[in-house]
């Protein structure tokens, strides 16, 4: 059956706040298109962002965490630098960090943050889900997502974070 355009468009944007579809704009067009990511990296980090459907269901929070170990464990460490189309984007650490706390030189990372115009921060999924499973004291939840280009306007679009500038980006990094 067909369905209304209006109607469909407020379907797939609801599936975009609750974290299920992603945007992508790399197309021909620069057209908005509905494409639906793998669950980890993807609709689990998403899930997690959402305000407030991580407390809702809880049971997420743990597939998140289980599923972490198996659809790229294998793959994770082969990935190059930009992510080469699979929604994970690696940023290489030029040394190892070591175990007294020190801050990670972002020189490095400021040459990837440099080729976008556009960057958002939101709630970190990773440590939400660590909160939510209670590991850990929660005091390292907080913004530390970062989002580039696209990213980060479908952060703002689905109320998963917020625009920021480079600078709060540098900082966030330099926190983190």
């Amino acid at each position: 059956p067909d369905i209304e355009k209006s109607k469909l468009e407020r379907i797939l944007q609801e599936m975009s706040i609750y974290g299920v579809l992603e945007y992508n704009w790399e197309n021909e067009r620069r057209q908005k298109q509905y494409i639906l990511p793998q669950f980890v990296p993807g609709s689990a980090e998403f899930f997690m962002m959402h305000p407030t459907l991580a407390e809702e269901k809880p049971e997420i929070a743990d597939f998140f965490e289980r599923m972490t170990f198996l659809p790229l464990e294998k793959v994770t460490a082969m990935v190059p630098p930009g992510g080469a189309g699979i929604g994970m984007h690696v940023i290489p650490v030029e040394k190892a960090i070591p175990a007294h706390q020190e801050s990670v030189s972002v020189e490095h990372i400021s040459h990837w943050l440099n080729k976008y115009d556009q960057y958002g921060i939101g709630i970190c999924s990773c440590r939400r889900q660590q909160t939510i499973r209670n590991e850990g004291t929660g005091d390292i939840e907080g913004e530390y997502c970062i989002g580039v280009g696209d990213m980060a306007q479908y952060l703002v679009e689905t109320g998963k974070g917020r625009l920021a500038t480079y600078d709060e980006v540098i900082e966030t990094l330099k926190r983190a």
